[in-house]
């Protein structure tokens, strides 16, 4: 492409008239870049707009009680220590949104303690597609969903070099749903 095939546009308008057709859409942030929660937080009306009414998000505990409360409190979940982070939350519930916790609960699971790392990781981004399927789609699968996750998770496909291997590829949460 050369420059006059690139135009400046407003990246709200042009990604949200990208998103009208589509049930899923999966937005990655870098979980120490607190300003990468600021496109979600925009994202919110306009998709509520074109029907979406579901968000996924990694770090509500499962017992959260934020729906109730209407704003995230320091127990709500890691991320929510993060003004921009409780703001989207805030926002979206205020929205009409409802919110869906993702992150699996690994405290109590023995299997999970006697595998090894990667076999950790595979485990817990699968178990994380799942959450999403099991706590929305399977319940309403015309549903419209964000899903913001952190980091590799919204990768499709992840790939990494292990020490004196060749390189590794796993499947991720978003390569899973």
């Amino acid at each position: 492409m050369s420059p006059v095939d690139y135009s400046v546009a407003d990246a709200v308008t042009f990604i949200s008239k990208q998103l009208a057709s589509r049930q899923v859409v999966m937005i990655n942030e870098e979980h120490r870049m607190s300003i990468h929660r600021l496109l979600t937080l925009q994202l919110l009306k306009p998709l509520y707009k074109l029907g979406y009414r579901y968000i996924a998000v990694e770090t509500l505990s499962s017992d959260s009680t934020l729906m109730l409360k209407r704003f995230p409190v320091l127990q709500t979940g890691t991320y929510c220590k993060d003004p921009f982070f409780a703001e989207m939350l805030r926002t979206a519930v205020k929205i009409g949104y409802q919110l869906v916790p993702y992150e699996i609960n690994i405290s109590s699971r023995d299997e999970y303690r006697r595998m090894d790392p990667l076999q950790r990781q595979v485990f817990r981004e699968e178990m994380q597609a799942k959450n999403i399927i099991n706590g929305i789609i399977a319940h309403d699968p015309k549903a419209k969903v964000i899903v913001h996750g952190g980091r590799g998770h919204i990768a499709e496909v992840y790939e990494m070099q292990l020490m004196g291997t060749d390189s590794v590829r796993m499947a991720t949460m978003a390569g899973s749903v």
